[in-house]
């Protein structure tokens, strides 16, 4: 999958953090770099996240209330929700009104993501949740940032944050998504700002700024047709509600 950056800092206070996050049905990803740096090979991606003992590009978009699961001391999120535990997750979906669950739903999703899948907590709606874990992707991104510039660098860096939605979501499921985003901690520091972009949008930036590079083997031209070609994969029940999709882009150049 292809993102656009997460962050963005913006190192000596002349460059900018860019972070893009890809916030998928079931994954979460979070990909940076500064802005003193060109090529797409100084996009750092996190592939260590908590409750994970290998590596992984992406966490599950989980979450567990200790308000719920009283023998825990805090919420746990990601790779640190256990099968046993009382979680929520696809929640992102509950933003469109469009997406909702029903008897005719394939089971096989709640048995690949658990029994929360699609369900929410008789205390917090579906933005509510959204926002409580960005907000622990927004923490533990931060304090990674911290360690990786230092604070003090971090502290001083302005950043901005693009997250990637579906090409489908709704006005109403992006602005959402947005609001969420902001109340987590995104572009809540000075001179931090906060973005969504369309999957198939950030796919076409990521190819064409290759072809846009110094001494590019097949430049791309001013003027030149850009085919944008997006591919759904929506699984449907006989209502016609969509349950889930996944959205990738191929671009192609017209010479």
């Amino acid at each position: 999958m292809i993102t656009v950056p997460l962050f963005q800092v913006n190192k000596f206070f002349t460059a900018v953090i860019f972070t893009g996050t890809s916030l998928t049905n079931h994954l979460a990803g979070v990909s940076y770099v500064t802005t003193d740096k060109s090529g797409s090979d100084d996009i750092k991606i996190i592939t260590s996240w908590p409750g994970e003992q290998g590596t992984s590009s992406k966490t599950p978009t989980r979450i567990a209330y200790a308000l719920e699961n009283p023998r825990m001391p805090r919420n746990k999120w990601g790779f640190e929700v256990e099968p046993r535990l009382v979680s929520y997750s696809w929640t992102k979906l509950l933003l469109d009104k469009n997406a909702t669950v029903g008897e005719h739903d394939d089971p096989s999703l709640s048995k690949m993501a658990g029994s929360g899948i699609l369900k929410l907590p008789s205390f917090r709606k579906a933005s509510g949740v959204c926002e409580d874990f960005l907000r622990e992707v927004y923490v533990y991104v931060s304090k990674r940032l911290c360690d990786e510039l230092t604070a003090d660098t971090f502290e001083t860096m302005p950043m901005e944050c693009w997250i990637t939605l579906p090409a489908i979501w709704s006005d109403e499921a992006k602005d959402a998504t947005l609001d969420a985003a902001k109340k987590a901690g995104f572009g809540n520091r000075v001179g931090d700002e906060v973005f969504t972009i369309a999957e198939p949008e950030a796919a076409a930036i990521a190819t064409l700024k290759g072809y846009a590079a110094p001494n590019a083997p097949n430049p791309i031209k001013v003027s030149q047709y850009v085919i944008l070609l997006t591919f759904s994969e929506i699984n449907e029940i006989p209502s016609q509600r969509k349950t889930c999709s996944s959205v990738t882009a191929v671009v192609v150049l017209l010479t």
